[in-house]
C-alpha cells in the first residue's frame, strides 16, 4: 500500500509536465508569425507579361490617332522597384516631335500600365503605333443588266380556225346536233366555242355558250356542252404562241347541219 503511493505520485508529475509541455508549444505556435515563402524576383518583366500589360494602352492610344498623325513612335520604360510604366519619348516614325494635345492623349493610356516588380533598375521598350486600316473591299462588279421580263401572252381573239375545225370535227359537231335535235326536229340555234391552244396545238382552256336557240326547249345547251367536250379531243397543229386564244361561233339548223360563223 505505502509502496504504490510514490509511483502514483511520479505517474501525476510526468502527466502535469507533459500536459504543460504541449501548452507552452501551442502558445508558441500561435504567437509567432507564420513565415511564407518569397516569390523570387525576376530581372526583368516577361515577353509574355509586358505585352499582356501594354495591349490595352496601345489599343487606348491608337485612338488618339487621326489623319494629321497617322502613326506614332513611343519609348518608355518599366521601373525595376514599382513596376510602374512612364512614356519617355512620343515622335512620329521621321523622329519629329508629336503635338503636345497629341502626346498628352497617348501618354493618358499608359497611366496606370504596370507589371510585378523585378530586380533590375528599370526596362525600357519601344512600340510602333500606327492607325488600324481597315482591309479595302474588292470593287463590287456591276450587277449584270438582266433583260426585262416580257409580258406574258394575253389571250387574243384572232381568225376562227375555220379550215381546222372543217377538218378535223364537223363530223363530231354534226353528231352533237344530230343526237338532241331528235327532241326538236325544228332545232336551230348558234353557239360560241371559245379556247386556248398551247404552242403544239394541244387545247389548254375551253368554254362554250349559247347565242341563240330557235324551238329547242333548252337542247341547244347540250350540243353546246357536247361541241365542248368533242373540241378537247381535237389537235390543231403547231402554233406561234405559248397560249393563243381563239373564239369560235358555230350555227347549227336542220337545212344546213353544221356551219362555223365568221363574226
Amino acid at each position: 500500500m505505502t509502496s504504490a503511493l510514490p509511483l502514483r505520485a511520479a505517474l501525476s508529475l510526468a502527466l502535469s509536465a507533459l500536459l504543460s509541455h504541449c501548452a507552452e508549444t501551442q502558445s508558441a505556435s500561435a504567437t509567432s508569425p507564420t513565415t511564407l515563402p518569397q516569390r523570387r524576383m525576376r530581372a526583368a518583366p516577361g515577353a509574355r507579361a509586358t505585352e499582356r500589360a501594354l495591349a490595352p494602352a496601345l489599343s487606348q492610344a491608337r485612338a488618339c490617332l487621326g489623319p494629321q498623325a497617322p502613326a506614332a513612335r513611343l519609348t518608355g520604360a518599366f521601373t525595376g522597384s514599382t513596376g510602374a510604366f512612364a512614356l519617355t519619348q512620343s515622335t512620329d516614325l521621321r523622329g519629329a516631335p508629336l503635338a503636345p494635345a497629341l502626346r498628352a492623349c497617348i501618354a493618358s493610356a499608359f497611366a496606370q500600365v504596370t507589371v510585378r516588380p523585378f530586380t533590375s533598375q528599370s526596362f525600357e521598350i519601344t512600340r510602333d503605333l500606327a492607325i488600324a486600316i481597315a482591309p479595302v473591299s474588292p470593287p463590287t462588279a456591276a450587277p449584270t443588266r438582266q433583260p426585262l421580263a416580257q409580258p406574258s401572252a394575253q389571250p387574243v381573239v384572232v381568225a376562227t380556225p375555220i379550215e381546222a375545225i372543217l377538218q378535223l370535227g364537223q363530223t363530231g359537231f354534226a353528231s352533237c346536233f344530230n343526237r338532241h335535235s331528235e327532241h326538236a326536229p325544228e332545232l336551230e340555234g348558234r353557239i360560241e366555242l371559245r379556247f386556248t391552244l398551247s404552242r403544239d396545238g394541244r387545247i389548254l382552256q375551253a368554254a362554250h355558250r349559247v347565242l341563240s336557240e330557235t324551238h329547242g326547249h333548252g337542247q341547244m345547251a347540250h350540243v353546246a356542252q357536247c361541241a365542248e367536250d368533242h373540241l378537247r379531243t381535237l389537235t390543231f397543229g403547231a402554233r406561234t404562241q405559248d397560249a393563243e386564244f381563239h373564239v369560235v361561233p358555230l350555227s347549227f339548223n336542220a337545212r344546213e347541219l353544221f356551219a362555223p360563223q365568221d363574226d
